[in-house]
């Protein structure tokens, strides 16, 4: 693991300006200013967790959670054509309609 030294020494501002930083590194979707605000709220304690879980090489994965995310996905799946649930080439799998509608 990379050495981070002593972040309990740090500044909210420089916590905050780091996660902001690694977060870009991964995902560039908001403005840095939006991710600023957004860190600003987090305590210093939830920034260097933060911080210390991007540079570990080796995360914890919790599966439970995982699953449950992926659960809540499929919940809240919408049928697409992309996923061959129907279209041209099936369009009784479309939903509301039946084989039996094309006999």
């Amino acid at each position: 693991m990379r050495k981070l030294g002593d972040l309990t020494k740090v500044s909210h501002r420089e916590l905050v300006l780091h996660a902001v930083l690694l977060l870009r590194t991964v995902n560039k979707h908001w403005t840095k200013e939006k991710d600023i605000e957004m860190y600003d709220q987090i305590s210093d304690a939830e920034l260097i967790d933060y911080i210390e879980h991007f540079y570990d090489p080796e995360p914890e994965i919790d599966w439970d959670e995982f699953c449950r995310e992926e659960a809540e996905f499929e919940e809240h799946y919408t049928p697409c054509a992309t996923n061959r649930d129907y279209g041209p080439s099936n369009p009784w799998d479309a939903p509301g309609m039946s084989i039996h509608d094309f006999i």
